[in-house]
């Protein structure tokens, strides 16, 4: 067994957690969740999707989700069905009639099993309902395990009878129940808006010094690295007021080369080491010489390296381009304006950010 925590700053791990379980010889899905948003199925069956690839349409794919507390958004149901899904509805009383207060129980399971050809299961099993906000940055936990099919069928075939099917009346008559509750319902947030361009987007420089930014009131701090220099493969090109996010106050970009000061960089569980945090003058960029792979760092090269504060040091983490950390934190940073290109008039498409 996996376990697997998210937050913040390690967002999407969830998500990725239930994307993993899934390949194109997948058979089956059976989810079982409390709630069930429309930002949040879109988001998953996207993923899904991509991962099953041509055996997407084959998969028999059934959720069980509830009525209780109008949580779940009819919205949501109803693009599940359209997808393929079987929808069944738990914790309905003998009329089979929307209720919105569970009237001694709740149903609170949250589980997504992706059965295989070799009928054993990847159980994904813990906190997250499939809600946007639960698969990328709610702070979750979720184990994952493999376990053979007929293990847990009987547990699920019971759950999965005891619910009923989702009908359009049935659908019907939740909306109108739905729209007759007095206190406000929270919305998940909207699906994220396409991303800036790198050329649309200010610099961090800009920002500090035109409208106030303080870098240093942020957990985390992110880069595209592209090219690291350096026999090690270690040097990070970062744009010019970086080094406020590390706790440096320079600003004498009028000399040729100067060290800006030896953050403490974390390369493991309570381990860090000293690194050089240095103006390098010709190329109008500052530079970070990140930990080597001898001393327990990770190769930089065309990666995504995150820098995320704590209490003595800075706890660095490096993820693929395009991934689901990478992608998490372009639109978190997007959505505060905290979005930037590297350079004042470099060309490059490269982007870093504050979360």
């Amino acid at each position: 067994m996996t376990l697997i925590v998210q937050s913040p700053v390690r967002p999407r791990r969830v998500l990725a957690a239930i994307v993993d379980a899934v390949s194109p010889d997948t058979t089956s899905l059976a989810y079982a969740v409390a709630y069930v948003t429309n930002s949040g199925s879109r988001l998953l069956v996207e993923k899904l999707q991509q991962a099953a690839e041509h055996g997407w349409e084959d998969q028999e794919k059934t959720i069980i989700t509830c009525f209780d507390y109008a949580y779940t958004e009819p919205s949501a149901l109803t693009f599940l069905q359209n997808e393929g899904f079987s929808i069944r509805i738990a914790n309905l009383d003998a009329s089979s009639k929307p209720r919105i207060s569970p009237s001694a129980t709740g149903f609170h399971p949250k589980f997504y099993v992706a059965q295989r050809p070799s009928n054993d299961a990847v159980i994904v099993t813990g906190s997250a309902n499939l809600t946007r906000r639960a698969l990328t940055v709610n702070y979750e936990a979720v184990s994952v395990s493999v376990e053979p099919y007929a293990h847990w069928f009987s547990t699920w075939r019971d759950l999965r009878d005891s619910a009923v099917l989702l009908s359009q009346s049935l659908l019907e008559a939740y909306i109108d129940v739905r729209s007759h509750i007095s206190r406000s319902i929270p919305d998940e947030p909207p699906v994220p808006s396409p991303l800036p361009s790198p050329t649309d987007v200010d610099t961090l420089e800009h920002a500090v010094r035109d409208h106030g930014l303080d870098p240093a009131t942020f957990s985390g701090f992110w880069i595209e690295v592209g090219y690291a220099s350096g026999g090690s493969g270690n040097q990070v090109e970062l744009p010019r007021l970086a080094s406020r996010f590390f706790g440096f106050e320079f600003d004498d970009y009028g000399s040729g080369r100067a060290t800006i000061g030896n953050p403490s960089i974390g390369t493991g569980l309570h381990h860090s080491v000293e690194k050089r945090l240095a103006w390098h003058g010709n190329n109008g960029m500052e530079r970070l010489y990140v930990p080597t792979v001898q001393q327990g760092g990770q190769p930089v090269m065309r990666k995504v390296a995150f820098f995320q504060r704590s209490a003595d040091y800075f706890i660095m983490s490096v993820v693929e381009p395009e991934s689901y950390e990478h992608q998490e934190w372009r639109e978190s940073s997007a959505s505060t304006g905290t979005l930037f290109k590297l350079g004042r008039t470099s060309t490059t498409m490269r982007q870093c950010g504050l979360v």
